[in-house]
């Protein structure tokens, strides 16, 4: 396992865990399958170690390329726009309209938890959002777009300037800052806070808030001509997967249980939240 105590998969699952199902799928033509994991492990260091194994054992010439960084996957994409991509709610709605990008499946958390934001402080430091102003918070969804973090993730209670935010690729390390008081409060994904309860550190901590459900969004593609040819095998393939053994315990492994159909009219109302006009 790539990530341990607390994982750093931070959607609605994550780019890695997806990846990692990928590994068994059959794909039918050549193609980009772009991984994208703002705040995620460096290129060439774990992340991509599981980017290569896919790769390697799907049996087709697929290219597989991994980003922890969100421009230079927009760069990428850009100059090839043949490409699925594993990626987060919150860079399909920042590239969504750039890339023409058309959701196809979401991931699913395990025991069909949604994915959520929680807002955790050091015990009987806080209790409420405005309680932090002008205070400092960490979090790996910070690596997110700031239209994400404050019209999604805390649904415009939280201001441009409200607060000093820092994102971090260790939350495991700011969440120690945190009982230590070097840090006022940490911003965690579902999986991360869900993964809180194996840390002994869990007791020390309250939720100051905890975000409404965000409809999820996992594999995506730019559309096109030569995406569409491939997108519903490619999709039924991922479909079939997770109802396997092997799919479910790949999965499990990784903080995801598999992936499910898009939920159109849920997703329709996050982009409205996500940009009124």
């Amino acid at each position: 396992m790539i990530f341990s105590a607390l994982p750093l998969l931070r959607w609605s699952g994550s780019a890695l865990a997806v990846a990692f199902l990928f590994a068994s799928v059959s794909l039918f033509a050549e193609d980009h399958l772009v991984v994208v994991f703002p705040g995620g492990p460096k290129p060439g260091s774990s992340g991509q170690r599981v980017i290569d194994d896919f790769v390697g054992k799907i049996e087709a010439d697929l290219k597989g390329s991994y980003f922890n960084e969100t421009e230079k996957a927009l760069a990428f994409l850009r100059e090839n726009p043949n490409s699925f991509i594993l990626g987060s709610t919150g860079f399909f709605l920042q590239a969504r309209e750039e890339l023409k990008l058309e959701p196809m499946l979401r991931v699913v958390l395990p025991n069909e938890k949604p994915e959520q934001y929680f807002l955790v402080s050091k015990k009987g430091s806080f209790s409420s959002l405005a309680d932090l102003e002008g205070k400092t918070v960490v979090g790996t969804p910070f690596h997110e777009s700031a239209q994400f973090v404050e019209k999604v993730v805390f649904n415009g209670k939280v201001p441009s300037g409200f607060w000093t935010a820092e994102a971090t690729e260790r939350p495991l390390s700011a969440l120690r800052k945190l009982t230590s008081g070097d840090i006022d409060a940490v911003l965690l994904a579902a999986p991360q806070y869900h993964g809180l309860a194996e840390l002994p550190l869990a007791d020390e901590l309250d939720v100051v808030f905890e975000s409404r459900p965000v409809p999820s969004v996992g594999l995506m593609r730019v559309a096109n001509d030569a995406t569409a040819a491939k997108a519903n095998a490619l999709k039924e393939a991922m479909l079939t997967l997770s109802q396997t053994p092997e799919g479910a315990e790949a999965a499990k492994g990784f903080g995801v249980a598999g992936f499910a159909e898009i939920e159109e009219e849920k997703i329709q109302s996050l982009i409205q939240l996500y940009d009124p006009s």
